[in-house]
């Protein structure tokens, strides 16, 4: 028979629902132990870094999961703050209006 030679093709087979956030990857810190991290600010102002893993990814977003379902993430200066600092937090309107 023919054989076709030169092509590839990806695959997704959903397994399971599970929840995800999708953020710009530059979002995105290292711990010095070299585990991936995202900064958040939680109810009494102060930096929580939360151990992440990458579920997917496109040219502009990574899918993390391992997150609360709802978080105020830090997006800009998030390698110039610590776990426990107390900040003051600045909202800023996304694209789609949230």
């Amino acid at each position: 028979g023919l054989v076709i030679q030169g092509i590839t093709a990806e695959v997704r087979l959903p397994i399971e629902e599970i929840r995800a956030h999708k953020v710009p990857p530059s979002v995105l810190s290292m711990t010095d132990q070299g585990d991936l991290v995202v900064k958040a600010v939680n109810v009494d102002n102060k930096i929580v870094a939360y151990p992440v893993h990458i579920l997917g990814d496109s040219t502009d977003s990574v899918w993390l999961g391992g997150l609360p379902d709802k978080l105020t993430l830090v997006v800009v200066g998030h390698d110039f703050v610590l776990p426990q600092q107390t900040v003051i937090p600045v909202s800023v309107k996304t694209a789609d209006g949230n």
